[in-house]
């Protein structure tokens, strides 16, 4: 009997532990992953490896969970693809199978144990992550002075990858900036904190969205703002009557947006838009003369490229490097940007070429299975309207830029997923109870 008491002692020391060390790794995954990959990455590799065998203390559960199916899938169809590839084009084929590009998205599984669903906690890892992604002109970049040339017109990148990805980041924060603003004016205590915190993330985010000048995030923002519009004007003519709150934010928004055109960033933005005129112009009269190494008929030229690729095999794909070959193989590109870009700019089509349409039916698949943990959650209540509103911002915003980036394939895109797709599912675990069972010894 006492051995028996030990024992239990012992396992219960041991899940603790585990929990802990998790929760810590993962706090450092969320700040260091942007400025400093090698640190992040080890970080983060330790949250999937105790993520993982917390998962396997409840393998009953995640037998009949969708995420068991969806890991089974993504690995199949990436070992069919590349099989196929050998059989099809072995001169171009990989040597090995590298599964883990698509099972990079399920990051979010491990994230979700050690977040379980507890608000403080993922308020302390958004605010790391964000954090990160502030103080990464100092850390990464030049500091003042590349804060100082993106004000003076100049595009920065901070040192993180390329502008497209710190954009994007920035592009987040926004968005979660303004929600924090919104949850202030609702709350009834520390109404100033929260008041403080939202201004000073949208006015450093909406800095870094400019700056680094990024016209997908420009395009995605703009879209996430006509969808909140709309939906706020159906509601309203749907009850007849006008939400304060909702209405005060939309004028604060276009209160912001006129005042960026209107002072010297003005001319950024606009010269930005105007840039690529010339090539949008040509394509919609119908014409293929158009610059093709240019920043979007870089785009443009692949996009075009691709669709011939993937008619020739549309069910499975090229294999985990078709993307590659759909630009080694183009007539329209030089030489230094097939050595630059690797990738097609398009999550959706990298996704189509290398793995076909199964592919990218996981991949959307992924994306519904999130918003049926989003409306589950809501339905059961453990998700406020505004939450549910900010997240589907999200989602909207994720769609439109990964039409212009490649960020489902790079650690950018996995460290945003990671995150909100492990909050979601943190939260909705938490709903169905399965923390307490996941503690039982």
């Amino acid at each position: 009997m006492i051995l028996l008491d030990r024992a239990e002692k012992i396992k219960c020391y041991g899940l603790k532990c585990t929990y802990f060390l998790g929760f810590f790794a993962l706090m450092l995954m969320s700040f260091f992953s942007m400025i400093t990959d090698k640190f992040g990455s080890r970080a983060g590799k330790v949250v999937m490896v105790l993520g993982v065998l917390l998962l396997l203390r409840q393998w009953r559960y995640f037998l009949k969970s969708p995420i068991f199916y969806f890991i089974l899938a993504v690995i199949g169809i990436q070992l069919l693809s590349w099989g196929l590839s050998h059989l099809d084009h072995p001169q171009w084929a990989e040597d090995s199978p590298k599964v883990g590009r698509m099972l990079a998205w399920f990051m979010f599984v491990p994230v979700a144990f050690f977040l379980q669903g507890d608000t403080k906690k993922i308020l302390f890892i958004g605010i790391l992550a964000m954090a990160s992604v502030f103080i990464s002109p100092w850390v990464t970049g030049d500091g003042m002075q590349e804060i100082m040339r993106g004000i003076n017109g100049r595009r920065v990148d901070f040192g993180v990858h390329n502008a497209q990805h710190i954009a994007m980041l920035f592009g987040v924060s926004l968005i979660l900036g303004f929600y924090c603003l919104f949850i202030g004016h609702q709350r009834k205590n520390h109404k100033l904190i929260w008041f403080v915190l939202g201004t000073l993330v949208v006015v450093i985010s909406a800095l870094g969205v400019v700056v680094t000048q990024t016209r997908a995030v420009w395009l995605g923002l703009v879209a996430v703002l006509l969808s909140i519009t709309l939906g706020y004007l159906i509601v309203s003519l749907r009850s007849r009557k006008l939400n304060r709150a909702g209405l005060v934010g939309l004028l604060a928004i276009f209160t912001i947006l006129i005042g960026l055109f209107s002072s010297n960033f003005g001319d950024t933005l606009s010269n930005r838009v105007k840039s690529e005129f010339s090539n949008v112009k040509t394509v919609l009269s119908g014409s293929s003369d158009y610059k093709a190494n240019s920043s979007t008929g870089i785009r443009l030229t692949t996009w075009t490229e691709s669709l011939e690729w993937i008619a020739e095999r549309p069910f499975a794909g090229w294999g985990g490097n078709g993307r590659e070959l759909v630009v080694k193989h183009s007539d329209r590109l030089t030489e230094r940007n097939k050595e630059r870009f690797r990738h097609l700019h398009n999550s959706y089509l990298d996704t189509l070429v290398n793995y076909g349409v199964l592919g990218l039916m996981c991949l959307f698949g992924l994306f519904v299975y999130w918003g049926y943990l989003v409306k589950r959650t809501y339905t059961r209540q453990a998700l406020s309207a505004p939450t549910l509103v900010m997240l589907s911002m999200l989602l909207i915003f994720w769609l439109v830029i990964n039409c212009f980036e490649s960020y489902m394939y790079y650690s950018s895109g996995s460290y945003i997923l990671a995150l909100i797709g492990g909050t979601i599912l943190s939260v909705y675990w938490k709903t169905t109870g399965f923390f307490e069972e996941t503690d039982r010894v």
